[in-house]
């Protein structure tokens, strides 16, 4: 069996669950918006999801945590406005 078979993939509105043989990871893309990571988030019962490029989904390029998602509400700024690549300073995605 290959690799891809031990793998389903599924990517609702920039939100993904790639399912390996062992654990399941949840991530996000870095276009979607800060209230789909923080629903996301509440859906797993998770307090981070990784971020994935667009274009290259097995890639991540960084980590969204609810103390971003906090961070992003406690700045007046609203979570359906604000993208995830917005709160990702170190690389451009």
């Amino acid at each position: 069996m290959t690799s891809d078979h031990h793998r389903a993939r599924r990517n609702i509105g920039g939100v993904c669950e790639t399912a390996g043989t062992v654990h399941a990871m949840r991530t996000v893309e870095a276009n979607a918006h800060v209230a789909a990571a923080a629903y996301l988030m509440k859906q797993a019962d998770a307090t981070a999801l990784a971020i994935v490029d667009g274009h290259e989904p097995e890639r991540a390029v960084g980590v969204i945590t609810a103390a971003d998602v906090a961070q992003v509400i406690a700045d007046g700024k609203n979570v359906n406005d604000v993208r995830i690549y917005e709160l990702v300073s170190s690389k451009r995605v």
